[in-house]
């Protein structure tokens, strides 16, 4: 991190509302904070008088120490931001789970209906056939068999147009 980096850092750390103290690296500040951040003035003057103080530290309200930082840590509005963003997407996730549980389900009762459909239809396939039967009326594989065989006019070696002429 050079110099202009720190600069940047703290001027960064000022505008996001963080207190703001120049120390060693490793070795924060101590005692308690000002009660007023540091002025652009004052961060640069801090930082021409005493470039050797490389690092910067941040005042932690929520556990009232120093905290020595190299980037801008999220401010309690944005930690809260994120915090509603991953229950956001948790609940997304749940309730893209129960549409598929209940797709799961619909699908389930759609394959039941059609089954139950299907058994029907071939119930009701079979109960016609039977009724055709019991009229005399023979299914079409008996029909074509019987069709098919009566062919007199090849027995009798003659064209069809010929054996229906002579036999009217």
């Amino acid at each position: 991190m050079t110099h202009y980096d720190v600069l940047a850092l703290r001027l960064a750390l000022r505008d996001a509302g963080f207190i703001i103290s120049p120390c060693w690296p490793g070795y924060p500040p101590t005692g308690a904070p000002g009660h007023r951040s540091l002025t652009d003035s004052e961060i640069r003057s801090l930082f021409v008088s005493h470039p050797e103080e490389f690092a910067t530290a941040i005042w932690r309200e929520d556990i009232h120490s120093w905290e020595i930082v190299s980037k801008v840590p999220p401010t309690p509005e944005e930690l809260e931001a994120q915090r509603l963003a991953e229950e956001a997407e948790i609940e997304a996730k749940r309730v893209a789970e129960q549409v598929r549980l209940e797709l799961e389900r619909l699908a389930t009762i759609a394959k039941q209906e059609q089954q139950a459909l299907a058994a029907e239809r071939e119930a009701e396939r079979a109960a016609s056939e039977a009724r055709r039967r019991a009229k005399g009326i023979p299914s079409r594989q008996e029909y074509l068999a019987a069709v098919r065989s009566k062919k007199p006019w090849e027995e009798a070696r003659m064209s069809r147009a010929t054996w229906y002429r002579r036999h009217r």
